[in-house]
């Protein structure tokens, strides 16, 4: 299930898709929709398009605090009784239904569009494998105000005990900024920080922008990133969507089959961006594996 995204301007009435991708012998869903409610304020459905789905199957008694609980049934989980298939491309969803919002917030305000567990738990039935729940895969969309949001992005590894592995940061909608800071964590129990090493696609980030385990005030399993470039009459900086801008180097110390998020976060140095168009906002979309 995919939600689509939009940067819509204070004020903006539009509409974000929900869109479905290998929905074959569904037999029924259940999930929840969350965003911002003092960024976003609902205004109501489009085009509605599953088959037995109306605004019914939508609890809208949390709606202005930003959660929308879905329950939709096509069949009971019996022998014989089939269930609903969405033809796709294996590509682009296919859309069922529409939420439509207006923008409230200010420049630079953004929210993600997520599908979550709470209250509604997520649960799908298929055919063939009714009563077990098959669950989902979601792409949550996300809403900034007025100005692209800005995405980093880490990527993902796998290794042995003892391994040193590196992960790059990357990032979306990196326009015209000006500055940056923000934090990364992990579990350090699992990954021991071993190394940073700031990319020269990004001028003037340098390893004295970085705060690492064992310098300063710095815990284990905790950095801080700080980036500023601002010169007369420039524009600020601008890097192509997948650049990446530095990589953190850890020493795998976790044993086998065990795992660590590497995570963006306001702790222990709180998120920040500017840009040339207006100072301060935010920053709007953090992704990280």
């Amino acid at each position: 299930v995919s939600i689509s995204s939009a940067t819509p301007d204070p004020g903006d009435e539009f509409c974000l898709d929900v869109g479905v991708l290998d929905f074959t012998d569904i037999l029924s869903m259940e999930f929840t929709i969350e965003w911002d409610s003092t960024v976003l304020e609902f205004v109501g459905f489009n085009n509605i398009s599953l088959d037995g789905l109306s605004e019914a199957n939508f609890d809208q008694t949390m709606i202005e605090s930003g959660v929308l609980p879905l329950s939709w049934l096509f069949n009971e989980c019996e022998v014989g009784l089939p269930g609903l298939t969405i033809a796709d491309d294996g590509v682009n969803p296919e859309r069922i239904f529409s939420l439509c919002f207006r923008a409230i917030g200010s420049y630079g305000d953004a929210t993600t569009v997520s599908i979550t567990n709470t209250p509604q738990d997520i649960v799908v039935t298929r055919v063939n494998a009714c009563p077990n729940n098959i669950g989902l895969f979601n792409e949550d969309g996300v809403v900034s105000t007025s100005v692209r949001p800005f995405t980093l992005i880490a990527s993902e590894t796998e290794a042995n005990e003892g391994d040193l592995v590196c992960v790059d940061f990357s990032v979306e909608g990196f326009d015209q900024l000006t500055s940056f800071q923000f934090s990364i964590n992990w579990d350090p129990s699992i990954l021991e920080f071993d190394n940073v090493i700031p990319l020269e696609n990004l001028p003037n980030l340098s390893r004295s922008g970085f705060g690492t385990p064992g310098g300063g005030n710095v815990a284990p399993g905790n950095a801080t990133v700080s980036w500023s470039f601002v010169q007369p009459n420039n524009p600020g900086q601008s890097l192509e969507d997948g650049t990446v801008i530095f990589q953190l180097c850890f020493r795998v110390v976790g044993a086998c089959e065990t795992s660590s998020a590497v995570k963006v976060s306001g702790t222990p140095t709180a998120i920040e961006v500017t840009n040339t168009v207006q100072a301060g906002f935010n920053i709007t979309c953090l992704l990280y594996t």
